[in-house]
C-alpha cells in the first residue's frame, strides 16, 4: 500500500524496483525505463552492457522523512567506432545532472533556499524540512546554478578597469545589448581575452579599444567574430588627436583667433550706436538685480524682527548668515558694493610750492611743513614716499648747489618721511 503511495513521486524515467521505509528515512531502489542511450559525445544510441552500479541521489522529503533514490545505472559501450569515448553512462538530463548528488527538483529548491536566506540561515531552513545540507553546499548550489545558464553574448565589449590606480588593472567584459557586466578578468593579458573566447563561443562582435592585446586576443580566441571600435573610444581618441595638433600649433591658434576677435570687434564697432559702446561691469551683467534682492532681505529680516522672530529662526527661515543678520540690524542697512568716491589729497594742492623751495635750496623739513600749515595745509606731517624721492632726484642736485653736509642728509630723510602719502 505504502508502495503506490509513493510511486506518483517518481520521476517517470524510472521504474521502482522496492521500497524501504523507516520512522525517519525512505529509501526507492529504481532503474531507468528504457533499454537504450546515447552517447554524449557523438550522441549515437546504444544497448551494449558494460557493466552496472548503483547511484544514490537526495530527492525531495516525503511527509518530514528524508528520501534517498538507489538509482541502478548501466554502463554501455558505445558503438561509434570514431568516437573518443568508448564507455559511457545512462543518463537523463531533465531529472539529475551528471556527476551531481541530488535531483534537479531537490537542487533547485536549495538555491531559492540559498538566493533567499543565504548559506548559514539556509541551512537551518532545509535542515528543518527534511532536506538537510550544509551552508558551504547552498552557497555552491548558487554558484554553479549561474554558471550553468550562463550563455555567451552576441555583442561583446571589452575594456580594461583598475583594481589599483596605476599599479594593476583587469579586463572588464560586458554584453553590450543588455548593458550586463558577464565577467571580470584579473589582467589584460592577450592570453586570458583568448582563453576566455575559446571556453564561451558564440560571441559574434568584439567591442573593444585600441589596445593591441586586445586586439590579438580577440582575433586568436573569437577568429570568425568581427572587432569594432565603441563610439566612447572613438570620441576620446578624436579629442586627444585634436588636442595635440592644438598644443602643436599653439602659437598659430593664438594669433588666428586674436584675428577674429579683432576683426569681429572692428565690425561691431561700426555698426553699433553711440549709446552701446558702454559696456556694464560683468557683475552687474551676471546679476542685474542684485541690488534690489539684498535690499528685498534686509527688509524681510527687519519685518521678522518687527513681529518677535529671532535671529536664529530668521537665519534658518531666509538661509542668511547670523554675522549678516546681526551687522544689518546694527547699522539699520543693508549695506552695498558701492565704491568709496575718490577724495583729493591735501597735500597735492600745495605740491609747486614745495618743489619750488625744494629747489631754492630748502632742506628743512620742519620749516617746510611750517611753511605749508601758514598756506592752509592742515592735514597731519606725512609725506607720500614716491614723491620725496622725486624731489630728491629733482632738488638735490642741482647746479651749483653745495653737497649736503652730514646734518643736512638727516633733513632730507626725514623731508622723506614727513611727506603726506596718497589716500587710496
Amino acid at each position: 500500500m505504502m508502495t503506490k503511495r509513493v510511486l506518483p513521486l517518481i520521476p517517470s524515467p524510472r521504474v521502482v524496483d522496492h521500497v524501504q521505509l523507516s520512522s525517519e528515512a525512505i529509501s526507492i531502489h529504481c532503474r531507468f525505463r528504457s533499454l537504450t542511450a546515447r552517447c554524449p559525445d557523438c550522441c549515437r544510441t546504444s544497448r551494449r552492457l558494460h557493466s552496472r552500479y548503483e547511484r544514490r541521489l537526495a530527492d525531495l522529503p516525503w511527509q518530514g522523512r528524508t528520501v534517498t533514490i538507489a538509482l541502478n545505472v548501466r554502463r554501455l559501450r558505445c558503438d561509434n567506432h570514431r568516437c573518443r569515448r568508448l564507455i559511457f553512462a545512462e543518463n537523463h538530463d531533465d531529472v539529475v545532472h551528471r556527476y551531481c548528488r541530488r535531483t534537479r527538483r531537490l537542487a533547485e529548491v536549495h538555491r531559492c533556499v540559498g538566493l533567499a536566506l543565504g548559506g548559514e540561515a539556509g541551512a537551518r531552513l532545509v535542515a528543518r524540512l527534511g532536506m538537510q545540507v550544509s551552508a558551504d553546499t547552498i552557497l555552491r548550489i548558487v554558484r554553479s546554478g549561474f554558471v550553468s545558464e550562463f550563455k555567451a553574448p552576441r555583442i561583446l565589449g571589452v575594456d580594461d578597469w583598475a583594481w589599483r590606480r596605476g599599479q594593476r588593472y583587469g579586463t572588464v567584459l560586458v554584453d553590450l545589448e543588455k548593458n550586463d557586466v558577464v565577467d571580470l578578468l584579473p589582467d589584460r593579458e592577450m592570453s586570458t581575452l583568448s582563453t576566455w573566447l575559446t571556453d564561451h563561443p558564440g560571441v559574434e562582435i568584439v567591442a573593444r579599444d585600441r589596445a593591441g592585446a586586445y586586439a590579438r586576443g580577440a582575433r586568436q580566441g573569437a577568429p570568425k567574430a568581427q572587432q569594432i571600435a565603441d563610439r566612447w573610444h572613438l570620441l576620446r581618441n578624436c579629442s586627444d588627436a585634436l588636442q595635440n595638433v592644438v598644443e602643436r600649433r599653439y602659437r598659430l591658434v593664438r594669433d588666428i583667433g586674436k584675428s577674429f576677435v579683432d576683426r569681429f570687434v572692428d565690425d561691431g564697432r561700426s555698426d553699433a550706436r553711440p549709446e552701446d559702446h558702454r559696456v556694464l561691469p560683468a557683475r552687474s551683467r551676471r546679476h542685474p538685480n542684485r541690488h534690489e534682492e539684498r535690499r528685498a532681505l534686509f527688509d524681510e529680516v527687519v519685518r521678522l524682527t518687527g513681529i518677535g522672530w529671532s535671529q536664529l529662526a530668521i537665519r534658518r527661515e531666509l538661509g542668511i548668515d547670523l554675522k549678516t543678520i546681526r551687522k544689518w540690524l546694527k547699522d539699520e542697512q543693508s549695506g552695498t558694493w558701492r565704491r568709496r568716491a575718490f577724495t583729493p589729497n591735501p597735500a597735492d594742492l600745495h605740491e609747486d610750492y614745495v618743489r619750488r623751495r625744494w629747489s631754492e635750496g630748502c632742506r628743512n623739513a620742519t620749516r617746510l611743513y611750517r611753511e605749508v600749515w601758514d598756506r592752509g595745509y592742515s592735514a597731519s606731517s606725512y609725506v607720500r614716499p614716491e614723491s620725496g624721492r622725486t624731489l630728491i632726484q629733482s632738488g638735490g642736485n642741482c647746479p651749483g648747489q653745495v653737497t649736503a653736509r652730514p646734518f643736512e642728509m638727516d633733513s632730507q630723510i626725514r623731508a622723506q618721511n614727513l611727506k603726506p602719502k596718497s589716500r587710496r
